[in-house]
């Protein structure tokens, strides 16, 4: 990650406009410049700028996201260590 971090500074630091995705686990983030979008492919329109040649057809096939979910053990321990942090700060206010 901190690699990733270094090389979002350097884009910042260029003014070269990039796109960024951070992964839940933070453990496969990715950042490209604009003008490398389209070879991941990435496809964007942001105000006037936009890497789709409107005369090309649509990638054939569309983004599709399987899900897959946590053991509930695992979910089971992170909803209780939020309601533990939750019920912390909320005795720290009436303090």
């Amino acid at each position: 990650m901190k690699h990733w971090i270094e090389q979002a500074n350097a884009f910042g630091k260029q003014r070269e406009p990039f796109l960024f995705l951070i992964d839940f686990e933070q453990q496969k983030p990715l950042i490209v410049p604009l003008a490398e979008a389209k070879q991941y492919g990435l496809y964007f329109e942001i105000e006037q700028h936009s890497n789709r040649d409107w005369q090309e057809s649509a990638p054939q096939q569309p983004l599709q996201l399987q899900p897959t979910p946590m053991p509930l053990a695992r979910y089971q321990q992170g909803f209780e260590l939020v309601q533990q942090l939750n019920l912390s700060d909320h005795v720290a206010m009436q303090l």
